[in-house]
Order: C-alpha cells, then sequence, then structure tokens
C-alpha cells in the first residue's frame, strides 16, 4: 500500500496526482506565432471542517474557484473584473467574501453568491497619472472586519461593514509591501516589502509612529512571510534570494537564516513557500525546479541547524508540471496537495491515491507576462 513510511522521526509521503486543470488554456501569441500557457498564480481555500472550496488566480486577471466534492475538484465559478494582474486575494473567513489585489490600482471585494464585485480600496486622484500597484490584501481584526491593503509602500486598512478607512501607514516601509498578515491571536498587522523590513503595527493605537510596534529587518526584499510555533509565536520569511528565515516574535530575534536551495540532496531552483501544520507543529518547505518538479522538506525548525537532520526530503512531485510551480496547498487532514504553476495547470495529489486524471481544458484566456514588486 501506498502509504507514508518512517524516516527517522519524519514521515515520508507518497503522492500520487489525482486530477489537472487548465483554467485558462493555451492562446495564439500574434508576435511569436506560437501558442503559449497562460500563468497560474496563486491558490487560496475556504476551509469548514475540510476543503471545500478552492480558487487559482491566473494571469488572465481571473479567478476560477472548485468545490471539493469527496476530494475530487469541480469547477463552480469565475471571478472577472480586475484589469490587470492578481497580486493576491484570500477568502474573509466565516463569509461568501473574497477580497484581491491588482496591479490595475485597486482592490475588489467579490460576493460568491452573485459573482459581484466592487472596488473596496481605490487611489485618490492625484495618483491616477501613473497607477500605484496593489501587491498584497489581508482580511482579520474583531470578527474579521478589518480589511487591509497595499498601494505601493502604503498600508490602508478599513471597516469591512461601513468601509470607513481605520488606519493609513504611509511612512514605516520606503519601497513595496509584498505581503500583508493578521496574527492569529493578536490584533496587529504585519506587513513586509521589497524594503527588506517586517513590520507589525498595533491597530488600536491612531498614530503610526506609536502603531508600530516591531520592526524585523530581514535585509533582502521579503517576498512571503508566516506565523508558526503552537502560540504564533514564530516567523517565517522567504527573499527574492531564495534565503529564509526564522523569527522568534518574543524577542524580535532572527533564530536561522538558512539558503534554503541547499537543503535538498540536490539543489534546489527557487523555493515556493512553507506550510506550518499546527496539530503536529511541524514546518514543511516547498521548493522546486524549473523542470516542473517539486520537493518537500520537512525542517527541524525548533533546533535549527544544529540538528542531526535539521531537513528530511519527505515527498517528490513530478511527471506533471513542466515549468515553475508558483504555489502549493497542502489539505493535510484531506491527504491531498494541490500545485498550480507557469505551465497553466492546476494539479491535485492524493496520498495513497492510483487514479491519474486528464487535462481538463475548461475556458479559453491569453496568455500574459507576469507583475512582480520583487
Amino acid at each position: 500500500e501506498n502509504s507514508p513510511r518512517p524516516f527517522g522521526d519524519k514521515m515520508l509521503h507518497n503522492f500520487t496526482n489525482l486530477q489537472q486543470f487548465r483554467p485558462a488554456p493555451k492562446k495564439l501569441n500574434p508576435e511569436t506565432k506560437e501558442e503559449e500557457e497562460a500563468y497560474l498564480f496563486h491558490i487560496r481555500t475556504q476551509i469548514s471542517h475540510e476543503l471545500n472550496i478552492l480558487a487559482c488566480s491566473d494571469s488572465t486577471n481571473s479567478i476560477t474557484l472548485y468545490k471539493a466534492r469527496e476530494g475530487v475538484l469541480e469547477e463552480a465559478q469565475k471571478l472577472q473584473g480586475h484589469q490587470n494582474t492578481i497580486n493576491d486575494f484570500s477568502f474573509i473567513q466565516n463569509s461568501s467574501l473574497l477580497i484581491s489585489a491588482s496591479s490595475d490600482g485597486t482592490i475588489r471585494l467579490w460576493d460568491l453568491r452573485t459573482n459581484n464585485s466592487n472596488i473596496l480600496f481605490d487611489q485618490p486622484s492625484s495618483m491616477q497619472i501613473d497607477t500605484i500597484e496593489c501587491f498584497s490584501c489581508s482580511s482579520g481584526g474583531p470578527g474579521n472586519n478589518i480589511i487591509a491593503g497595499s498601494f505601493g509602500s502604503t498600508i490602508k486598512c478599513s471597516d469591512l461593514r461601513t468601509n470607513k478607512t481605520l488606519q493609513k501607514y504611509e511612512d514605516s516601509h520606503t519601497d513595496d509591501v509584498t505581503a500583508l498578515h493578521f496574527h492569529p491571536l493578536s490584533q496587529h498587522l504585519y506587513s513586509s516589502s521589497v524594503d527588506g523590513l517586517i513590520c507589525a503595527f498595533d491597530l488600536s493605537i491612531p498614530l503610526e509612529e506609536d502603531a508600530l510596534i516591531t520592526v524585523l529587518n530581514q535585509e533582502q526584499p521579503v517576498v512571503k512571510f508566516g506565523f508558526i510555533g503552537q502560540k504564533y509565536e514564530h516567523l517565517y520569511s522567504l527573499t527574492s534570494i531564495e534565503t529564509f528565515s526564522l523569527w522568534n516574535l518574543q524577542e524580535n530575534k532572527n533564530v536561522e537564516v538558512t539558503d534554503a536551495r541547499a537543503l535538498a540532496c540536490r539543489e534546489l531552483d527557487y523555493l515556493i513557500d512553507f506550510h506550518y501544520d499546527v496539530v503536529d507543529d511541524s514546518l514543511t518547505l516547498f521548493g522546486g525546479y524549473t523542470t516542473g518538479e517539486v520537493k518537500a522538506l520537512q525542517l527541524d525548525w525548533k533546533n535549527g541547524r544544529g540538528s542531526e537532520r535539521f531537513a528530511t526530503e519527505i515527498s517528490t512531485f513530478n511527471h506533471v508540471h513542466s515549468s515553475t510551480v508558483r504555489d502549493v496547498y497542502w489539505n493535510k487532514l484531506g491527504h491531498q496537495i494541490y500545485m498550480c504553476g507557469e505551465d497553466g495547470i492546476l494539479s491535485c495529489w492524493k496520498e495513497g491515491a492510483h487514479v491519474t486524471g486528464k487535462v481538463s481544458k475548461m475556458t479559453k484566456a491569453s496568455k500574459k507576462k507576469s507583475t512582480s514588486p520583487y
């Protein structure tokens, strides 16, 4: 049986490709006269007791939503309205709402019951000469009623119920804000930027200089970050030069800096993201190769590089994707992993499964270059 096998104190996981989708199929490029795939950028999920909705953004400025039925994805709806690349989006917990940030300079609020959207954040008329791209958005706070979004280096927070601006932070970052996350156990909003800083703001404090309670200096452009630990007292960060750091938030101290590409037996070409499981307190790093192969490495993050086996390869994913994988989501309770990438494929992997699905072409779309602040 194809099931996890012990490897020291780690488990090796064997996944089989169950499904493949092309949310945005090929279209002829008028300049090269060749067919090209639309990029797939991000995967986000809406979870109750198990995964029930998965969404994927692509380079046609659309978001495709899928419903999961017994582990199998079925396309449910498509969200269209942005005029440029969607750089970030997320579900608002315990609601039928979704927010998205785009290079068209807007942050939209979507009602999934009606498929309609309205512009939640827009730029003041004084900014309209040169559009300032929005690279990140998030929701949180009391009742998940606070929406945060970034315009270049500026962060704006609004009340979802009234659309009233609550806070605006313009001076803490000096370059594009790349990610925003509310801390799971506090009212603090964290931000990362191309300027190399990770900042934390106390939203209950009116003035920006007083609200800025933490500054972590990564010294390299920060691409992604997230919270780990039983009380989310640590933070990981990924940089544009494929390194990662682990931070102790109680001491505001960088406890680990690693060139993570070298952790795999064969050096990785790039890093994708981390998956933290609060149940077993495990941290898994996903990285890949330009050929489409992806590796999963479990890290002994508590003991750091001084441990006997800091990184253990626990799974390999190959023979499906043919180029860079942009995002990975691990539904650990459902024993499934979802991936999307620059080959236009959204793939579903099932632990212990033996069925291989065919690529399903669903919609017409055009290829567009990705936009990134880093």
